[in-house]
């Protein structure tokens, strides 16, 4: 019996000796693979921008630049917004402070 069992134990060292476990590739950060994802997208668009004629490039070119200053608004916006929501809550915490219920 105990002959059986390191002969199979043998076996196994063997198989698993001579089979290198997988190796798998390091996963990419967030950042890594969300600015080469950004990348991408921009090359593809450029692409296809190139890939077109006449009106229609001119068409793209200013709907894409459109776009882009609508989303550049819409997160100055944002950063202005949480700005001033940040300087509410600061002011209302001093008055708080000064006029609020005073403690015995």
């Amino acid at each position: 019996m105990t002959d059986d069992l390191e002969a199979r134990f043998r076996e196994l060292e063997r198989e698993v000796g001579a089979n290198p476990p997988p190796t798998r590739p390091m996963p990419q950060p967030e950042a890594a693979s969300v600015t080469g994802a950004i990348a991408q997208g921009w090359q593809g668009l450029t692409g296809w921008i190139h890939g077109l004629t006449g009106p229609a490039k001119i068409v793209a070119i200013v709907v894409v630049g459109l776009l882009a200053f609508k989303l550049l608004s819409f997160f100055l916006n944002l950063l202005s917004t949480l700005i001033s929501l940040g300087l509410l809550a600061g002011v209302a915490y001093v008055l708080y402070k000064v006029f609020g219920p005073k403690q015995p």
